[in-house]
Parts: C-alpha cells; sequence; structure tokens
C-alpha cells in the first residue's frame, strides 16, 4: 500500500513581530509531503515453514513555517526531514507436530533534520517588558536526529498434552 499526501496549513500572523517580520494579517505555509508506505510478502515454504517480509514508513517533509511565527523569517522559516522506515524478516516452523520454532529480525530507521537560513544563526529573544516576546536571528533550540533499532527474537516451544512449554530471547 502507498498513499502520498501534500498538505498544506496555514498560519495567520496576528500581531506585530518587529522589524522584518511579516505584518499582522499576513498568512505563512507550512507545506508537508509525506510518502506512506506498508508492504508483506510470505513465502510458504511448505505446509509447515513461513517466511514473511514486511517493510512500511512514513517519511515526510516540511517545508515553511517550522517553528513558531514570532519574529522574522530566519526564526521559523526552513525545511524538516523526518519520518522512519521498519524492515522484518519473520520464521514460523512446526517440527514433529508438536514442536514450534518462531524468529524475528527487525530494524527501526527514524531520522528528524531541519535546514533553512537560521540553522545555523544565534536567536535572540528579546523580553522587555513593552510586549510579548520577539524572536530575531535563527531558529533557536533545534538538534538533527538520527535513531536505529535492530530486534532479534527467537522462541521454541513443545506442546505435550494440554501443556506448552516455552522458551525464547529477545534483544532490542
Amino acid at each position: 500500500a502507498y498513499n502520498r499526501v501534500d498538505r498544506t496549513d496555514k498560519t495567520q500572523v496576528i500581531r506585530n513581530l518587529g522589524v522584518g517580520a511579516p505584518p499582522p494579517g499576513s498568512e505563512i505555509d507550512l507545506d508537508t509531503q509525506s510518502d506512506l508506505y506498508a508492504g508483506k510478502l510470505t513465502f510458504r515454504i511448505n505446509n509447515s515453514n513461513n517466511l514473511a517480509f514486511s517493510v512500511f514508513g512514513d517519511p515526510r517533509t516540511r517545508d515553511g513555517n517550522i517553528f513558531t511565527i514570532s519574529g522574522e523569517p530566519s526564526t521559523y522559516e526552513g525545511t524538516e526531514d523526518l519520518g522512519s522506515d521498519d524492515f522484518v524478516l519473520r520464521y514460523d516452523g512446526v517440527f514433529g507436530g508438536s514442536w514450534v520454532i518462531e524468529g524475528l529480525v527487525g530494524k527501526h530507521q527514524e531520522t528528524d533534520k531541519f535546514a533553512g537560513p537560521g540553522k545555523s544563526e544565534a536567536q535572540y529573544i528579546d523580553t522587555r517588558p513593552s510586549g510579548p516576546d520577539i524572536l530575531s536571528g535563527g531558529f533557536g533550540f533545534h538538534t538533527d536526529e538520527e535513531y536505529t533499532r535492530d530486534v532479534f527474537k527467537l522462541d521454541v516451544s513443545k506442546f505435550i498434552g494440554n501443556f506448552e512449554f516455552k522458551i525464547g530471547a529477545d534483544q532490542e
């Protein structure tokens, strides 16, 4: 399955944000493009053994006001690439009518990265008592992140009468 989602959110400026900022009444766009996907392929080796591969993800790009509009465009305007991809390989097997083996290997990859004119600029916050805080300079706090997680699982079961004896291990 695949679904491309294109979405535009509009934010209206409701007050004066200082020199260089958009005037009150301005609308600032945030465009989001998402590629949502999922798939599964199962290979039936024989009546007692299956191998399945699954993949799914939600990578997306945001372009526009990726931070709160509180000053000049360099404090909020940019791009953000984020989302994740997941892959899983699973094995299920029955042996001798009473033994079951299940195994799984998976990988999760996630990213969140920022770009734009304010990425490498320091942000200044004007906190004078004359009104709400006004921002100038760059983005403020943000961090580029990448995560990966690997998963390994193995279970062995033995059925004797009405009882199931199971042992397994997993690591993440």
